[in-house]
């Protein structure tokens, strides 16, 4: 991609829109049904509706170029992706006619190092695919390695169950994986030679701001 065509396509993709609220919704309704029924079938499904990739990879860009526009609009629409998925699964595990936690649900309470460095290596693919045309079919692959819906519905389910100790660990573990992706997509930005095209004073203060 030239550089003005990778930031105007993230200034689309990673914003909040009709289409990133339906298949948020979608997406956390599967993974909330997926935990309380323990489908690994499911909750891939589920993962690769999500759209919370989208974000993540627009922040990072914006990082990388100092637009500070571009990381607002990105927070805001991780913001309001993630209280829409803990709104669904809190309210999946309120109506369910079960508080058992399944293996699924547990496997996301326990976070690792090697939960880490997946996030680490999902955020690299993400970035070197959204900064190459020709791999952007990788996006598919990425949404399944990242795994953002299910510990994040996972948090709605458990709070919803009573159980804090489990609520607590799977947050940890989304939230260890939104900074993992977003630090490894930045600097593979830099790396890929992603700077900003603007050269005006004051984008230049703002690019040393950020």
């Amino acid at each position: 991609y030239e550089e003005s065509e990778l930031v105007a396509l993230q200034h689309e993709s990673g914003v909040v829109s009709l289409d990133y609220i339906v298949l948020i919704l979608i997406a956390a309704i599967l993974a909330t049904l997926g935990l309380v029924l323990n489908s690994n079938a499911v909750i891939i499904g589920a993962m690769l509706v999500a759209p919370l990739m989208a974000p993540l990879i627009a922040f990072s860009t914006g990082m990388a170029i100092g637009e500070l526009d571009l990381v607002r609009k990105a927070i805001i629409a991780l913001f309001i992706g993630i209280l829409l998925a803990l709104g669904v699964s809190y309210l999946g595990g309120l109506i369910s006619n079960t508080t058992i936690v399944t293996s699924e649900m547990a496997g996301r309470g326990n976070p690792t190092f090697l939960d880490l460095a997946v996030a680490l290596a999902s955020g690299v693919i993400g970035a070197y695919a959204a900064g190459r045309k020709s791999i952007s079919s990788a996006a598919a692959g990425v949404a399944i390695a990242a795994a953002l819906m299910p510990p994040l519905c996972t948090v709605g389910l458990a709070y919803a169950f009573g159980d804090p100790a489990l609520s607590r660990g799977a947050f940890i573990l989304f939230l260890t994986n939104i900074i993992s992706i977003i630090l490894a997509a930045t600097i593979t930005f830099f790396w890929l030679g992603l700077r900003s095209y603007e050269t005006d004073e004051r984008s230049t203060r703002e690019r040393r701001r950020t």
